[in-house]
């Protein structure tokens, strides 16, 4: 897994997410443009149980919007994450940007080790592709060391 914040790489560990008030502003503190690349493979066993459990609550209860995306997931009878990626990268992308981003963060930043301290915290996702065997995510982060800007 990599991370670019304004286009340049960073070392993730000086990367999170934000945990309370996930996408909301703060206040004079200067958010960035970060690019989250991490591998298909990696990405689909981290959520694996997030998305069965999620395909599975709605093969038992059903939605209550019977929103397209998830129509069209049952149609595919709900396929394996990686297979969903493989076969249907806009469904997997839209999925994925829906439903499953904030906990595929939480997900995946949750078994870091803290050792240092963060500079950038994820705070939005505002796209999410698919490039190669890659999963790309792509929103803001807030950049919690620089200077505090006047509101």
């Amino acid at each position: 897994m990599e991370c670019k914040v304004n286009g340049e790489k960073v070392r993730l560990e000086l990367v999170s997410c934000r945990d309370l008030n996930f996408g909301e502003e703060s206040p004079g503190v200067p958010a960035v443009d970060y690019e989250l690349f991490i591998p298909i493979e990696e990405f689909a066993a981290a959520l694996r149980g997030f998305y069965e459990d999620f395909a599975e609550d709605d093969r038992v209860y059903g939605t209550d919007d019977e929103a397209e995306l998830i129509l069209k997931l049952r149609s595919l009878k709900w396929p394996a994450l990686a297979d969903l990626a493989q076969g249907f990268p806009e469904v997997f992308c839209q999925l994925v940007l829906e439903y499953m981003a904030y906990d595929a963060l939480q997900t995946i930043f949750s078994g870091r080790e803290p050792a240092t301290q963060k500079r950038y915290v994820i705070n939005s996702v505002r796209a999410v592709a698919l490039e190669g065997k890659t999963v790309v995510f792509r929103g803001a982060a807030l950049d919690v060391e620089a200077p505090r800007v006047a509101n």
